[in-house]
């Protein structure tokens, strides 16, 4: 990997919030933020009360918010979990998001990891990132992919076989509350989640380009990863979207089990996939970077071998041989430290990892999505054995 020096460097901002899909349509409603705090909490707060509060007052003119079936509006948490919760979440991650992302950006150009002669062909895949960001086509296809979800949700998925507030008889016609949720709560909160999911593809793409760049790595860089072990911080932010499904999937299942007398045993396999399926969103973009790492490190275990065996058998003549350096002052010697720093070095590189990412990072990325897991867990297991068998895991 060349080594060539770095220079001054001023490529296109990217931001995956900014843009993308209906982003045009956010614009003219006055939905659109630009990362400002104030207004991304505006926006969730109109999108919470526009999925929201619908259901609750339709629910009330058809009966069905307090009693008239089997699961009333008020006794089901999905929605409010959905709507309250979730959907929130999903659009106030930009923050948390836009931010990393931008401190990521920072370091790649003033970190030196751009050698001079790719500059320009480092600020053309920021470019392309851009346009693919912003494709039409894309927007089209989740529209698409949307309209697919919502068939199968109303053709089976919302249908428990019990009377609910949104099919009041069991078998029936939808309720005003229920098309509600059908046709307009329900796929704006799938095409939310899945512009994060297109946003993600955006931020791999990027990555992908990135890694076949001749970036200026050190093999023996301290974090273990040649020096791009700060884009495995760039993932801790992702774990809101783990956050926000896993907690919509659990209110989900809460329900089904407490009111639709359903096994919660042949549901939890479902929230494993929901736990491996935040993880693989957050880590997948960081693939793309082992193979330049496996090849880092091949690479440097070969160079610094080499220079091993020439320190080593240069050590021994001089201080091991018999005979050799018999009255030289050994202790504080310049020689002994220098063996020691060849053997961290050579240690940092044999410990090299071929994903940029540490345990740290993946927990930061994991432990949200597991935490709307606890209520379920007190559904099978009473509070008091479950506090107590946390505490024997802990301590």
């Amino acid at each position: 990997m060349a080594q060539t020096e770095p220079s001054a460097l001023k490529p296109p901002t990217l931001r995956l919030t900014d843009g993308g899909p209906a982003a045009t349509l956010f614009h003219h409603l006055r939905l659109d933020h630009s990362g400002r705090k104030r207004d991304v909490a505006r926006v969730a707060l109109i999108f919470a009360l526009g999925t929201w509060l619908p259901l609750v007052l339709l629910s009330g003119f058809d009966g069905v918010l307090f009693k008239g079936t089997h699961i009333p509006l008020l006794y089901d948490f999905g929605p409010h979990v959905r709507f309250l919760f979730s959907l929130p979440v999903l659009i106030l991650a930009d923050i948390p998001i836009a931010n990393r992302v931008q401190r990521t950006m920072d370091h790649l150009v003033t970190g030196g990891l751009i050698p001079k002669h790719q500059e320009q062909d480092f600020i053309a895949l920021i470019e392309k990132s851009i346009r693919l960001r912003d494709s039409r086509v894309a927007a089209a296809l989740l529209i698409f992919i949307t309209a697919g979800f919502e068939w199968w949700a109303v053709s089976s998925q919302l249908r428990l076989g019990v009377g609910t507030w949104m099919e009041p008889a069991a078998g029936g016609t939808f309720s005003q509350a229920g098309c509600w949720f059908a046709f307009v709560s329900l796929p704006i909160y799938q095409f939310i989640v899945l512009r994060w999911g297109y946003r993600i593809i955006v931020w791999g793409y990027f990555f992908s380009g990135l890694a076949k760049l001749d970036l200026l790595l050190t093999a023996t860089h301290p974090d273990g990863a040649g020096g791009i072990g700060f884009l495995g911080r760039s993932i801790v932010p992702f774990g809101a979207i783990g956050l926000s499904l896993s907690a919509v999937f659990s209110a989900t299942i809460a329900s089904r089990v407490l009111f639709a007398g359903e096994d919660i045993y042949r549901e939890l396999p479902g929230y494993g996939v929901i736990v491996a399926f935040s993880l693989a969103i957050a880590v997948g973009p960081l693939l793309f970077f082992m193979p330049k790492l496996y090849a880092l490190r091949y690479q440097g275990l070969a160079q610094y071998g080499m220079l091993a065996t020439a320190y080593t058998r240069a050590f021994q003549a001089r201080w091991i041989t018999p005979g050799a350096a018999e009255d030289a002052e050994l202790l504080g010697n310049a020689d002994i430290q220098s063996l020691a720093d060849l053997g961290n070095s050579y240690q940092i590189i044999q410990d090299m990892k071929l994903v940029p990412v540490t345990p740290l990072n993946l927990i930061g990325v994991t432990l949200p999505s597991l935490i709307p897991a606890l209520p379920l867990a007190a559904i099978i297991m009473p509070l008091g054995d479950l506090l107590r068998t946390l505490a024997q895991v802990i301590l």
